[in-house]
């Protein structure tokens, strides 16, 4: 059989003679099937289907709305830059944690009552979730861990699943050669803030180790720092988190962190209320702390909407100011011997955990700084020569930081026998003395205010309780 090939020689004649002609095989004479109600049958299921689905989806952003009106943050979500985030491809459940994390991490993280908003776009530790895998499950790990937005942490199957994804990546990453790049640093971060969270000390001490090797091996803390100074953040965060919880000694030294900004904070200044506590033979360098701490605690009850710090610089101040603190004594070694040096130190760092970016809304963690602080306040009220100005001070500091309702048997006896000495019978005047140490009135003052309220309501109960009996006696002798 020869081919004949078709050339554009021909005319429509024979072009419809040729279609014809292919046409005719084992289906000719046969009628066509019609598929237009199969068509539309299909049609109508696939919009069912879709209708149910994008109902389901309109479900999830509902509730989301609701519970985000109920936080206070809807304000924060709507048309910022996370709107536009494209996330990592995940499931449904992981997507909708991890934008949960994210609207919660600047608020959480940096107090908007004294910080700028966070550029999303520029900081680092979000850049890493788009980009490392094995970061971002560390942090579906975290979120995955907590209910009722962030405060109770638990190990949930899907916080493990997540966790047990982070370090097979991580590991992945610390057996190449990127073992000591900013990323592989990121995810060793990452898993010990986890094991922070969940108070595995232990574990999270293990992490933390080779974090520390790792930021030797690129030359330090302060080499780090001029590198990548959000990242270099987090790892001196997590040391001043194991010297709180646990009263070891800093492993980045001070050589290593940043000198003491000026901007807001004079060391040199000294006010005159501080020089007096050398007449009672305090160290010169804890007065400086204090001098320092208070100014820090002052410069952010001044600011304002158009004031407010840089979130990094925020951070910064505080880590050097407790860095100073637990550089001077260490919550497990040798404690000072003279009872108001004891205070001191102990309130001062009670005061700035306080502004300590935080990932829980529980400060139970702080227990050993708590035992310390109860042992301070009754080392100094054994004392003949006690301000009790100062003693009401550091009382208020510790029940609005790291002492809680549970220890207001002691706390209340030892407030009250330290007001009715100082002649101190209204709020104004408690304001007044705090007001001369370190205080943050926005965060502290209503907590402090109900306090106050509440142990003057059991004086007044135990007064007329008291009265009740000698009216009685008096109306015996009658």
């Amino acid at each position: 059989m020869t081919w004949q090939f078709i050339t554009n020689d021909i005319g429509p004649k024979e072009r419809r003679l040729i279609r014809s002609h292919v046409m005719t095989g084992k289906n000719a004479g046969r009628p066509r099937p019609s598929h237009r109600k199969k068509r539309d049958a299909a049609t109508q299921q696939i919009t069912s289907q879709h209708a149910v689905t994008h109902k389901q989806d309109r479900m999830v952003p509902q509730r989301r709305t609701q519970d985000l009106q109920r936080s206070n943050l809807f304000d924060r979500l709507v048309c910022n830059d996370l709107a536009f985030a494209e996330i990592p491809q995940q499931s449904t459940k992981s997507i909708e944690l991890l934008r949960q994390w994210l609207s919660l991490i600047d608020r959480r993280l940096y107090p908007p009552e004294f910080c700028s908003r966070l550029d999303f776009m520029d900081y680092v530790w979000l850049q890493y979730v788009f980009y490392d895998e094995g970061y971002m499950h560390g942090v579906l790990a975290i979120k995955a861990s907590f209910r009722n937005y962030l405060e109770t942490a638990k190990a949930s199957p899907d916080a493990l699943e997540h966790l047990s994804r982070a370090y097979k990546l991580t590991q992945r990453r610390l057996a190449g050669p990127e073992a000591i790049s900013d990323k592989a640093i990121a995810g060793v971060t990452i898993l010990a803030i986890y094991q922070l969270v969940h108070g595995n000390v232990d574990i999270g001490l293990v992490h933390f180790d080779g974090l520390c090797r790792m930021v030797g091996m690129r030359g330090g803390l302060a080499k780090l720092m001029e590198h990548n100074r959000a990242l270099a953040q987090k790892p001196w965060r997590i040391d001043l988190e194991f010297a709180l919880q646990s009263g070891l000694p800093m492993r980045f030294g001070g050589a290593e962190v940043p000198l003491p900004a000026t901007k807001t904070m004079n060391p040199r200044f000294i006010s005159p209320t501080y020089t007096k506590l050398c007449d009672y033979g305090i160290d010169i360098e804890l007065v400086c702390m204090l001098s320092d701490t208070t100014a820090f605690t002052n410069s952010l009850n001044t600011i304002n909407e158009l004031s407010r710090l840089d979130p990094l610089d925020f951070s910064e101040q505080a880590f050097q100011l407790i860095h100073r603190l637990i550089d001077f004594a260490s919550l497990q070694g040798k404690r000072p011997i003279h009872p108001l040096e004891d205070l001191l130190q102990v309130t001062l760092l009670a005061i700035m955990t306080t502004s300590l970016p935080n990932y829980t809304t529980d400060q139970l963690h702080y227990e050993l700084l708590a035992n310390h602080m109860k042992r301070a306040i009754m080392r100094y009220v054994a004392t003949t020569d006690r301000d009790s100005k100062l003693l009401l001070w550091a009382i208020f500091v510790g029940r609005v930081s790291i002492l809680h309702h549970d220890q207001d048997d002691w706390i209340g006896r030892i407030l009250l026998q330290a007001s009715q000495q100082a002649q101190i019978h209204e709020w104004a005047q408690i304001q007044r003395i705090l007001s001369r140490y370190c205080w943050i009135h926005t965060l502290h003052d209503t907590v402090a205010m109900r306090i106050w309220e509440k142990f003057n309501e059991k004086r007044a109960e135990e007064e007329r309780r008291l009265r009740v009996p000698f009216r009685a006696q008096i109306s015996g002798v009658v």
